[in-house]
């Protein structure tokens, strides 16, 4: 089954042009704004909670949360860091809620950024086992550095990026991840597919700048 063209954001003044359009009762431009924005939300929200009943339900309610803020919106920061900052929020919520264990599922099931760069069904199938070892760790963790951590290793925000989205101090973030890390290279010993993992990313390094 095809997918769906995937509309990202990747021009702040295109974005702040929509959200201005979007406050003038625009319809077209709302339209388009929840084009490039839902499924960023939708990806950050599963890689960061995994598998959740109530992901969709989540994202819409982020998705709400974001345009009931556009009047505050007056592009000091991209769009894009509002959204995290909203998804943070969200997944931070959810997962201070939750009593049970997370199972995650194929990542190709789930619209997102990723499914339009990973068309390749192996590479779907590996990219969604390592998530899946990865939440399995995480789970262990606190919801403030899991969400720390999932955010620079699976949406490749940078430390700063991150303080940024969740009005955290950088060192508290960067002291997060490398918490989390160090979980997960404990996990590594006994897991070849993490260890690998581990081995090829940022060599041990968190990005702040």
């Amino acid at each position: 089954m095809g997918k769906e063209t995937v509309t990202r954001s990747t021009d702040p003044e295109r974005d702040l042009e929509l959200v201005q359009r979007c406050l003038s009762h625009d319809e077209q431009a709302c339209r388009e704004l929840f084009r490039r924005f839902l499924p960023q939300v939708r990806g950050v929200l599963y890689r960061v909670l995994g598998a959740d009943p109530e992901l969709e339900d989540l994202a819409q309610d982020a998705m709400l949360q974001l345009y009931r803020g556009f009047c505050r919106f007056r592009g000091e920061s991209s769009l894009r860091t509002w959204a995290d900052r909203v998804c943070v929020n969200t997944a931070l919520g959810q997962l201070r809620k939750r009593s049970r264990r997370i199972q995650t599922v194929p990542l190709e099931e789930l619209e997102r950024p990723m499914s339009a760069i990973d068309t390749n069904a192996e590479i779907q199938a590996e990219r969604a086992a390592l998530v899946a070892r990865i939440h399995r760790v995480m789970d262990q963790l606190s919801p403030d550095k899991r969400v720390a951590f999932l955010m620079h290793e699976l949406e490749g925000r940078t430390a700063a990026e991150i303080a940024e989205a969740s009005e955290t101090p950088v060192s508290t973030i960067k002291s997060r991840i490398w918490y989390a890390r160090r979980e997960l290279q404990q996990a590594a010993a006994e897991d070849p597919v993490l260890r690998e993992y581990l081995d090829k990313a940022h060599g041990g390094e968190v990005a702040g700048e």
